[in-house]
């Protein structure tokens, strides 16, 4: 089954450098235009039958702006929403590394200031993984974040073609494409 991977457009929270984990913050007018070029470049491109979202806001507007292209409808999957940062939510960058002594929040590993550890972002998303639902042969589109895509990519082996394509003036936006063969 070919996975498709596509993070979120921009929300005024990435443009502000606020981590935003499990908070529902919608796209910006500038994400709208990012998810809405990436899928006229898609649809040009090569054919989805099925798209997959995190229940996020963010996340499930880009899909549902993607799926429009395709005739289809967006199934909301929890096990792909963002990781928690718990008490980091909501702050700058900048606020976390002066207050909380942190460099990259995505590089905590346990649950400390109630931000979800690793391990148990990794064992849902894993979960979700391998319980798609979808014919063989057939172009999976998943839309989610970027701690998700991480973690997808460090449990996948790049089979095919493993080719990450950035879309002009995107923000961190990107589509990778590859083969399933996980190491579970």
């Amino acid at each position: 089954m070919p996975l498709y991977l596509m993070r979120h457009g921009e929300t005024d929270w990435n443009k502000q450098g606020r981590i935003q984990g499990k908070q529902d913050i919608g796209l910006n007018e500038h994400g709208i235009g990012q998810i809405q070029e990436a899928s006229r470049w898609l649809r040009e491109r090569m054919n989805v039958h099925a798209v997959i979202s995190s229940p996020l806001r963010r996340a499930y507007e880009s899909a549902h702006i993607l799926a429009s292209v395709y005739g289809l409808s967006v199934k909301v999957d929890s096990r792909f929403s963002e990781r928690c940062f718990g008490e980091l939510e909501g702050k700058t960058l900048e606020k976390i590394r002066y207050v909380f002594q942190i460099a990259n929040p995505e590089l905590i590993h346990s649950p400390i200031y109630g931000v979800e550890a690793v391990e148990s972002m990794q064992r849902r998303v894993c979960e979700g993984i391998c319980n798609l639902e979808a014919p063989a042969g057939r172009n999976v589109l998943l839309v989610t974040h970027g701690s998700i895509i991480r973690v997808i990519t460090g449990q996948a082996e790049i089979v095919e073609n493993g080719t990450v394509i950035e879309f002009t003036d995107t923000l961190k936006n990107r589509l990778i494409d590859f083969s399933l063969n996980l190491k579970l």
